[in-house]
């Protein structure tokens, strides 16, 4: 199997933990901001905590499931099918 494939699952996790680590601080910054300047928490922004935290959940989740089907090298295992595009 090429490194090509490799590459993909490594930058996909780098991309994907950039974006995890964006979210949670964009997120605690609007609860900074709101708790700064006395706006109040509404129910907004707790359906915003909750998204966020189901977006991690899932992130992890899926990063769990790749990380159990691939080999260490990041190669799919031998008795796999990969379907090519």
């Amino acid at each position: 199997m090429d490194n090509s494939s490799s590459f993909q699952g490594v930058s996909s996790t780098v991309g994907a933990a950039i974006v995890a680590v964006l979210a949670v601080i964009f997120v605690a910054l609007r609860f900074y901001a709101r708790k700064r300047y006395k706006s109040g928490i509404a129910w907004d922004d707790w359906w915003i905590l909750v998204g966020l935290l189901i977006t991690l959940v899932e992130g992890a989740l899926l990063l769990a499931s790749m990380s159990a089907h691939t080999s260490p090298n990041g190669d799919l295992p031998a008795n796999s099918t990969q379907v090519s595009a």
